[in-house]
């Protein structure tokens, strides 16, 4: 249930996918709901054996929950705490054993330990890491009512417990329903950026959005994304978030970087180059990107980058160059001589809404610029060869 809860939610509410976080605004109702459901499903599964005698209906979980333990202890040694609730789950089995009427008051307290260590993961893991760990309520819930079965399976009425545990969650879900839409209070994030390639000489609109909204429809058509500049894929952001929708635009006057060859020399099979590269309008970041070669050694602005690093890079991205007051970037690169060297140069500058050769309007107060990704931007796309 747990593990398909996501991708039914969103294919429901597709503007989710544009909360690159994973946590919407309602994730709460959604974690009680779906918690709520795990326990009604325990609690009706275990309502068909009620002529189990409780001992053995503890075999299993105690079973489970040691599996868990043992390999808590090998792969993550810092949860070995996590063996405490299972200690008073196997005395509860050895009280129920040499005890056929136990004082049931004695197994509540001794249920304290799971729901106290274990209840606040219920809520941490899809907070901290998205709701896409819709899984880890489901899951923590069905492992810790088997941590406190002792407890749960004498209840004569686990059926009717379930149905309640049910409504319940179905309760939370209208309540994540009626909060899913976007306002003043809930804004839906959204994202408009400025492309333009300064070889081939074309422009585009692009988006992050999933689902468009009145602010930048205007811009971008809703039929998807048309044949968007493969450079503009690969710019970095927390989440690797990839443009969703382009529409062709108007070439603005954009002055685009200047670059100036310091070095260019070959020693032994190693050819060395020095460049600096300079933009000539307030910038607020540079990412540089090269084709597949195979960087000996490179110092950007003095700094040295390791062999480790050159030799792991992801989608041969260089580095981001975070500019102040403009400074310029100097690149000094070692490759074998062999090969050929092709600079990609993606200049950003924030100021997409402000620049005078736009007229963008202000977002409406629904709405927020998409945080973790290169925002309200205008990117100059440029290439620099050496032969």
């Amino acid at each position: 249930l747990g593990y398909f809860a996501w991708s039914a939610v969103k294919a429901m509410y597709p503007a989710y996918g544009d909360m690159l976080h994973g946590f919407t605004y309602n994730g709460y109702a959604y974690i009680a709901a779906f918690t709520a459901f795990a326990a009604g499903n325990f609690l009706f599964i275990y309502s068909f054996r009620k002529k189990t005698q409780i001992t053995d209906a503890l075999i299993a979980p105690i079973v489970i929950w040691l599996l868990i333990c043992g390999l808590l202890n090998y792969y993550l040694p810092g949860a070995a705490f996590f063996i405490l609730p299972v200690l008073t789950l196997i005395a509860a089995l050895g009280i129920r054993v040499y005890d056929s009427r136990p004082n049931y008051l004695l197994f509540l307290l001794m249920a304290i330990p799971a729901l106290w260590i274990f209840a606040p993961f219920v809520k941490m893991f899809p907070v901290g890491l998205g709701l896409k760990l819709l899984i880890a309520p489901t899951l923590l819930t069905t492992l810790i009512f088997f941590l406190i079965s002792g407890v749960v399976l004498s209840f004569p009425e686990r059926k009717a417990f379930a149905i309640l545990a049910w409504i319940t969650g179905g309760i939370f879900l209208g309540i994540a329903h009626t909060s899913s839409s976007f306002n003043e209070e809930r804004p839906k994030p959204s994202s408009l950026v400025y492309l333009l390639d300064m070889d081939s000489q074309t422009a585009q609109w692009a988006t992050y959005d999933q689902v468009l909204t009145p602010w930048n429809l205007s811009f971008l058509t809703a039929n998807g994304a048309s044949s968007l500049n493969e450079k503009a894929l690969v710019l970095s952001s927390k989440y690797a978030t990839p443009f969703s929708k382009s529409a062709p635009a108007p070439i603005k006057a954009i002055p685009a970087p200047s670059h100036e060859i310091i070095q260019d020399t070959v020693y032994g099979e190693a050819r060395h180059i020095t460049v600096n590269i300079t933009s000539n309008r307030p910038v607020n970041r540079l990412e540089l990107y090269t084709n597949e070669v195979s960087l000996i050694q490179a110092n950007v602005n003095g700094i040295s980058l390791s062999e480790f690093y050159l030799a792991n890079r992801r989608r041969n991205k260089l580095i981001t160059h975070y500019v102040s007051d403009n400074d310029a970037t100097r690149l000094e690169l070692v490759f074998p001589k062999s090969e050929s060297l092709t600079l990609t140069l993606a200049e950003a500058s924030n100021d997409l809404l402000a620049h005078p050769e736009f007229s963008i309007p202000q977002r409406p107060d629904s709405e927020i610029p998409t945080p973790f990704v290169l925002n309200d931007a205008i990117i100059l796309l440029k290439t620099i060869d050496f032969e």
